[in-house]
C-alpha cells in the first residue's frame, strides 16, 4: 500500500468533541489523520510535533468556531500554512464552519470554499461528503500524475525495446 501524506487537524481544545468526531470518521475513511491529541505525549516538544505534520502533511483542516478564531495556537498554525502558500508549498487549506457564520471567517481564508456543520451530527450528512471527496478526489490525482511521470519516463525504454536498440549507456 502506498503511504499517502496525512491531514492535519488544527482546531482549538474547546471543539474537542466535534474534532474527535471528525477525525475518527476520516480515519474510518482509510484517510490518515493529526491531531494534537493523539500524537503530542507527555515529555514531546509541541512545537516540533506540530512543525513535523505540517511538513508531512497534504491537508489542512482548520476548524472555524468563536473559540478558534481567538485561539493564539490556530493563528499561529494558520500563518505557517499560509506562509508556506506564499512560499509554494503544496497544502490545501480546507476550512471547517463550526457553528459559524460565513461572515465571521477570518479574512485570509474568507475566499475559501468551506462546509459548515451546527454541530458533530452535522458530520453525517452532505457537508461531510463534500469534504472527504476534495480529500479522495485530490489523491485520486496526485496518484494519477506519479504514473503518468512513470509512464513517460519508462516509455522511452519500451521504444528502445521495440526498436531492438541497445540500451543507453550513460548510466556506465
Amino acid at each position: 500500500m502506498q503511504h499517502h501524506k496525512q491531514v492535519f487537524i488544527c482546531h482549538s481544545s474547546m471543539d474537542h468533541g466535534f474534532v474527535s468526531k471528525l477525525a475518527q470518521k476520516l480515519r474510518n475513511d482509510q484517510v490518515e489523520v493529526w491531531i494534537d491529541d493523539w500524537e503530542i505525549k507527555v515529555g514531546d516538544s509541541i512545537l516540533q510535533k506540530i512543525s513535523e505534520s505540517l511538513s508531512n502533511s497534504s491537508f489542512f483542516i482548520v476548524v472555524l468556531s468563536r473559540a478558534s478564531i481567538k485561539s493564539t495556537w490556530v493563528q499561529k498554525e494558520l500563518n505557517v500554512i499560509l506562509m508556506g502558500q506564499l512560499n509554494e508549498k503544496d497544502i490545501k487549506i480546507l476550512p471547517v464552519l463550526l457553528d459559524l457564520e460565513y461572515k465571521e471567517v477570518p479574512i485570509l481564508l474568507s475566499d475559501i470554499y468551506s462546509i459548515k456543520c451546527a454541530n458533530a451530527s452535522d458530520l453525517d450528512g452532505g457537508e461531510y461528503a463534500k469534504l472527504i471527496s476534495s480529500i479522495k478526489d485530490n489523491r485520486k490525482a496526485e496518484e494519477i500524475q506519479k504514473y503518468q511521470h512513470d509512464f513517460y519516463e519508462n516509455i522511452k525504454y519500451v521504444d528502445l525495446v521495440v526498436n531492438k536498440d541497445k540500451p543507453p549507456t550513460d548510466f556506465e
